[in-house]
C-alpha cells in the first residue's frame, strides 16, 4: 500500500532539524543512492534519533488546462515536442520529471519563483511556439493557477494546448512513517 502526502518544504535552518521525530527526503527519486546517503549522513549531525525516509514526486497525468476532455495520460507525453513555462523555485526538478517521461523539450520559459504570468508573458509564448513550431506547453500545478481564464483563452485561440503536470508525493519506505504514526494515537 502506498502513502500519499501533500508537498511541505522545509524553510527553517538545520538547526531546527533536532527537534523532528520523523525526516522526509524529498526528491529523492531524482539522485543517486550516494546523494542521499551525505544528506542522511548530514542529518545525522543534527538529530541522531530521527526515523528518515525518502520520497518522491509522481506524476500522475497531464491535465488540460485549455481544452475540455483533453487529458492525456503520461506515455501520450513520450517523444512529443513541448514548451516547458514555468515560475517555481527549482525548475531544473520539473524539467528532469519531464525528461524521465521522454517528452522532447523543444523551448523554455523559465521565470523567478512566484512569478504572476502576464499577458506579455502569453504573447511571448505565443511567438516561442510559433517559432518552434511546438503546440503543447507543460506548466507545474502552482504555475497552472497563475494563467487565469482569459489567459488560457488566448493561448487556445492561438492553437496552443497547456497542459499541468500533477503530482503526487510517493514514500519509499513506509515503516517507519507508519510506526510514529500507530505511536500518536
Amino acid at each position: 500500500m502506498s502513502i500519499y502526502c501533500p508537498v511541505v518544504f522545509l524553510r527553517e535552518p538545520l538547526s531546527a532539524l533536532k527537534r523532528a521525530d520523523l525526516l522526509v527526503i524529498t526528491k529523492a527519486n531524482q539522485v543517486n543512492k550516494s546523494k542521499v546517503n551525505k544528506i542522511k549522513k548530514r542529518i545525522r549531525e543534527y538529530n541522531q534519533t530521527a526515523a528518515i525516509i525518502t520520497a518522491g514526486y509522481q506524476p500522475l497525468k497531464l491535465r488540460s488546462l485549455n481544452y475540455q476532455q483533453d487529458d492525456l495520460v503520461l506515455k501520450d507525453l513520450t517523444n512529443q515536442e513541448v514548451i516547458v513555462l514555468t515560475a517555481i523555485g527549482n525548475p531544473q526538478s520539473f524539467i528532469r520529471q519531464l525528461n524521465n517521461l521522454q517528452a522532447v523539450i523543444k523551448g523554455k520559459m523559465i521565470f523567478a519563483d512566484h512569478h504572476q504570468f502576464t499577458f506579455q508573458d502569453c504573447q511571448q509564448l505565443i511567438k516561442k511556439t510559433q517559432a518552434l513550431a511546438v503546440k503543447r506547453v507543460i506548466v507545474t500545478e502552482k504555475d497552472a493557477v497563475k494563467l487565469d481564464r482569459e489567459k488560457l483563452k488566448l493561448l487556445r485561440k492561438n492553437d496552443i494546448k497547456i497542459y499541468s503536470l500533477p503530482v503526487e508525493l510517493k514514500f519509499f519506505e513506509e515503516k517507519p512513517l507508519r510506526k510514529l504514526l500507530s505511536l500518536s494515537n
